[in-house]
């Protein structure tokens, strides 16, 4: 059997030119997973859903 491991990256890029970004690999003991992603939720909860005009309400964290 074959194990694979999937890990965390950023892109990092310079002056808004993302095309031209690199993937670096996240160190996994720098990052609060759960924080980050709650985070991450609360600020773009538009990545849950399928269509832009729903709308997500947050009863809590």
């Amino acid at each position: 059997m074959r194990e694979i491991v999937m890990g965390l990256y950023k892109l990092k890029y310079e002056k808004g030119q993302i095309e031209l970004g690199i993937l670096e690999k996240v160190e996994t003991d720098s990052i609060g997973y759960e924080k980050d992603f709650e985070n991450w939720l609360e600020n773009r909860p538009s990545v849950l859903l399928d269509e832009e005009e729903s709308t997500v309400l947050w009863i809590g964290r």
